[in-house]
């Protein structure tokens, strides 16, 4: 169906997220998204030892896509991935 473009979904930058683990440390890493081979810096709004509060980027997608969350800690040690589904705004 063809149409207006698609402009980023504004209520998904919006959204914070919180990432819970334990041990993230007391020195602020960095928070990543992994999207269709990519990597995307995530803007980090609080650092935590159990958690981690993000603001998502702004992402124009045609149809829902899963995405990996992966906080990396101060020392460079990765936790677990948390997948997200990013949705069509």
């Amino acid at each position: 169906m063809e149409g207006r473009p698609r402009r980023p979904r504004q209520t998904l930058a919006e959204v914070y997220r919180k990432s819970r683990g334990e041990g993230f440390g007391p020195e602020p890493g960095k928070v990543v998204m992994q999207l269709g081979g990519q990597e995307i810096d995530v803007e980090i709004l609080g650092w935590y030892d159990l958690g981690v509060r993000v603001k998502l980027p702004n992402l124009a997608v045609a149809a829902p896509i899963k995405a990996d969350l992966i906080v990396v800690r101060g020392d460079g040690a990765a936790a677990n991935p948390l997948q997200i589904t990013v949705k069509p705004g």
